[in-house]
């Protein structure tokens, strides 16, 4: 692992990760970088959604700008090669971060790359297979954005039911004013299944603290 002390701070939000054809242990990711990165920089990756995160450190093995290999990249879209992340649990909404990161920083690079990712590209068309490595927080961020998303294009307002206070999955939903329910009764398979993640999560959240308590 490379000890480069990170002269400049920068928070990156990974939008998505790829298996890399070359490496057995390395993976590929996307995303946009705040700031300023470089190759061979130490990192550390953060799963801001996830309650039993473990910080992870690692380091740049390369930069790839517009399909070209960079040094370093400053306040853009890079993909970036990370030593050994095949192994780590990296995600969409992972945050590649330098140590003197601020916490607000990577929550907001945290919520951006849900966002984008979830929403901004896909419209929350999300699959079993990237709900399973979902936490409930990353769940209801990508709703919320969602929910948002679709008050703006629409041009009015949703009024929220909150979790996880609310555990009954039938009763939890966002009314709209024009009597829109987002709700289970979703027509997309995508929309019912995130909804539904987060009620059932919700719901086991709660029993879990109710057994601690």
């Amino acid at each position: 692992m490379s000890n480069t002390t990170n002269e400049n701070k920068f928070v990156y939000g990974v939008l998505d990760k790829f298996e890399l054809k070359n490496s057995a242990t390395d993976v590929a990711v996307v995303g946009r970088v705040k700031g300023t990165l470089k190759r061979g920089d130490k990192i550390f990756i953060t799963n801001y959604g996830d309650d039993d995160d473990e910080l992870v450190v690692s380091s740049v093995v390369a930069l790839e700008i517009e399909g070209k290999e960079a040094a370093e990249a400053t306040d853009c879209f890079v993909a970036v090669r990370i030593r050994d992340g095949l192994s780590e649990n990296i995600k969409p909404g992972s945050v590649i971060h330098s140590e003197n990161a601020s916490e607000e920083e990577i929550h907001i690079a945290y919520v951006t790359a849900i966002g984008d990712s979830y929403v901004g590209r896909r419209d929350l068309e999300i699959y079993e297979t990237e709900l399973s490595i979902m936490s409930i927080t990353d769940c209801a961020e990508s709703w919320r954005i969602f929910i948002k998303l679709h008050e703006k294009k629409e041009g009015v307002q949703a009024s929220l039911i909150c979790f996880p206070e609310q555990t009954n999955s039938k009763t939890i939903m966002f009314v709209h004013p024009l009597k829109f329910i987002y709700s289970p009764n979703l027509t997309r398979k995508w929309e019912k299944s995130i909804f539904l993640q987060i009620c059932l999560r919700s719901e086991r959240l709660k029993t879990a603290r109710t057994v601690q308590a």
